[in-house]
């Protein structure tokens, strides 16, 4: 799941997100990265993603991976 936010606010409404994502049980399988302008290594710890990018192209390298890591360099 990927999530991004231009505006300070936004943090907290992806930690929100996760929070969900945790109480319905799914957090151990769901990957979580989030990115924009308020992005940075405090919010992903904050929010409790997986990764944190700036950069388009990055976070979709990052997904790859994850990718490849689940299903065995499938998207390489």
């Amino acid at each position: 799941m990927s999530m991004s936010g231009l505006l300070t606010i936004a943090i907290e409404f992806m930690k929100k997100t996760v929070d969900a994502i945790k109480e319905a049980g799914l957090r151990e399988k769901v990957k979580v990265i989030i990115g924009g302008g308020r992005a940075d290594e405090w919010a992903k710890e904050h929010v409790g993603a997986d990764a944190w990018t700036n950069d388009a192209g990055v976070g979709v390298r990052i997904c790859l991976k994850w990718m490849e890591e689940k299903h065995g360099g499938c998207c390489g």
